[in-house]
């Protein structure tokens, strides 16, 4: 039976359990950045399953092969090792040394690494359909472990689910390896705990409105152990470890708009704004169309755009002095600076089966750092 083009645009975004039926997916992604600086391939294997009308069991596992460069300074001759006096007015920031020849560059460091990860949810409903899911995560790369536990509820405000209570509650914890200022490996961890609140409101039998406000609090070794800058003293430099603030409070709030236009043509608009204890702002705007082109096959183009304010111990390596003072945090992570970004997808999905999905997508990413992406992804689903 064909069901109203709303309800399939809300399940499609909120995987609303009342339409999700037993299914086994499997997708392929491979993602590449201009400039030869990351490229990975992704490979998902998901499976769904409802026990009755009350349980949704799911279950996912991944692989990733990530490879390429990073731009990173390094010193253009051998180094020497820090006085003493001056890691005493370092106050504790980690410096690796002092070129020869006082020369550094920046130059691509290659990474290649592997991760992987599973991870599952156990929904469950009660007389009232009012739903609680419970989950958990594991994720694991050369260098780094996480692990995830999670809590999220929906809560019908009336039986007639016009009005539905959103709240979720997240931890993870993180270790990674770095590096010491005598280069070898030690383990440092952090951890992240998120708490989300909000209400999904039926405007009209066409239409939906999403509210959602949201917090998160980091802990720990947040440094990115890849990155390295320069300090100086004087007219010495040296090179020296990226250092951020070990603690970071962030939140904001989320509006979505979902409209059902005619029987087979649907739109989504949000916007999301976000800030933090580091300074850092950005806006979010997304549109999707979904179009129902036959009974088959659904297309969906999408744009967003995304403009961030930068920490405010952010310097780019660009700078026409990119070095920073012996003391205080300090990072030229492009990932923290200032920039606008536009990402375009058009997906698709055809059922060419009553019990098989063919899904595909395609996404181009331009940042105004000149930093481009695209993505392509490809999958079947199986339904039983």
């Amino acid at each position: 039976m064909r069901k109203p083009l709303l309800i399939l645009s809300a399940a499609a975004v909120l995987a609303d359990p009342v339409v999700a039926a037993d299914t086994f997916d499997i997708q392929h992604s491979r993602y590449r950045e201009s400039d030869e600086r990351v490229a990975v391939d992704f490979t998902n294997l998901k499976l769904s399953h409802e026990i009755g009308t009350d349980h949704t069991v799911t279950v996912n596992a991944s692989y990733d092969a990530i490879s390429g460069a990073t731009p990173a300074w390094q010193a253009a001759s051998p180094m020497y090792a820090v006085p003493d006096d001056v890691k005493h007015d370092a106050d504790g920031q980690q410096l690796y040394g002092q070129a020869v020849d006082g020369r550094y560059l920046v130059r691509k460091v290659a990474l290649t690494d592997t991760r992987k990860a599973a991870s599952g949810t156990w929904a469950w409903r009660n007389a009232r359909r009012d739903e609680w899911t419970v989950g958990a995560a594991h994720s694991r790369e050369k260098d780094f472990l996480s692990n995830e536990v999670s809590l999220e509820t929906r809560i019908n405000h009336t039986a007639e689910r016009n009005w539905v209570w959103l709240a979720g509650v997240a931890r993870q914890w993180n270790e990674t390896d770095t590096l010491a200022a005598d280069f070898s490996t030690h383990r440092q961890s952090f951890a992240i705990s998120s708490l989300t609140l909000g209400a999904l409101v039926t405007l009209s039998r066409d239409s939906m409105l999403e509210l959602r406000g949201y917090g998160a609090r980091d802990r720990g070794f947040l440094s990115n152990h890849y990155q390295t800058v320069l300090r100086k003293q004087d007219d010495t430099l040296y090179l020296a470890a990226d250092s951020r603030p070990r603690n970071r409070d962030s939140g904001g709030v989320k509006v979505r708009w979902m409209q059902a236009w005619t029987p087979t043509l649907g739109s989504q608009l949000s916007y999301r704004y976000y800030r933090d204890s580091w300074e850092m702002r950005s806006h979010t705007v997304e549109a999707q169309l979904t179009w129902q082109a036959t009974p088959s096959v659904r297309i969906s183009p999408s744009w967003r755009g995304y403009h961030q304010q930068a920490a405010f111990f952010y310097k780019p390596w660009k700078a026409d002095e990119p070095a920073f003072g012996l003391r205080g945090y300090a990072s030229n992570d492009d990932r923290l600076g200032k920039f606008d970004s536009h990402t375009v997808s058009l997906n698709g999905d055809w059922r060419f089966h009553p019990d098989w999905q063919l899904i595909a997508g395609a996404t181009r990413y331009r940042q105004s750092t000149g930093l481009t992406a695209n993505w392509l992804s490809v999958g079947v689903q199986y339904r039983f």
